[in-house]
């Protein structure tokens, strides 16, 4: 699992990979881009199919559902099977709520 953290907010893509971990999933990559992305997606290859389990854990961190999109590159470009684009969601909730 590759995260990539795309909300504008220093350290987000780290707790999510420590989190992650902590879980028994497999991080392999996080980094942070400038662009800033609303919502997060899951983008998976499409040999990922077979991490169904994977993908529903994933999904179970998020509070509004994720989308779960296909991409033929993605093990060329981010490395990984799965990747996690987190959106500015995961940072604009409130305080007492707050997920990562």
């Amino acid at each position: 699992i590759a995260v990539l953290n795309t909300t504008g907010t220093a350290g987000v893509a780290s707790r999510l990979g420590k989190v992650l971990s902590d879980a028994g999933l497999v991080v392999v990559r996080i980094s942070d881009e400038e662009r800033i992305n609303p919502k997060t997606v899951i983008k998976r290859t499409p040999e990922a199919a077979i991490c169904q389990e994977e993908l529903l854990h994933l999904q179970a961190f998020f509070p509004e559902t994720v989308s779960i999109t296909e991409d033929q590159q993605l093990a060329n470009t981010a490395r990984a099977q799965i990747l996690v684009e987190l959106g500015r969601e995961v940072v604009d909730v409130p305080s007492d709520k707050e997920l990562l």
